[in-house]
């Protein structure tokens, strides 16, 4: 639909394609829009049109990602908490070595 049969006298909410959340396509950018000739409402919203730009596009994560990056952070926080276990012992062996009197 071409913009010049938008209302532009209301805001509208879109949803974005990328991220999926909804964004208010307002009274003025319609007007911006109609200005330099575009003839389409836009698709994705303030952020993923900047990330886009820049080129670090964000999408929603699927089920299969989300597990992927929730069991790299336990595989970090299981290493982190290995890494602390060994060091608390290594203490409580110097603290027992030192009442023993070694």
């Amino acid at each position: 639909m071409a913009l010049t049969a938008l209302d532009t006298t209301a805001d509208e909410t879109l949803v974005c394609c990328q991220c999926e959340r909804s964004f208010t396509f307002s009274v003025q950018e319609k007007k911006v829009h109609a200005r330099r000739g575009y003839s389409n409402k836009p698709k994705r919203c303030p952020t993923c049109r900047e990330n886009r730009r820049n080129g670090t596009q964000s999408k929603p994560m699927s089920e299969s990602e989300i597990l992927l990056e929730t069991c790299k952070a336990i595989g970090e926080l299981r290493v982190f908490m290995e890494r602390k276990m060994a060091s608390i012992e290594q203490r409580l062996d110097s603290i027992e070595e030192a009442l023993r009197g070694e």
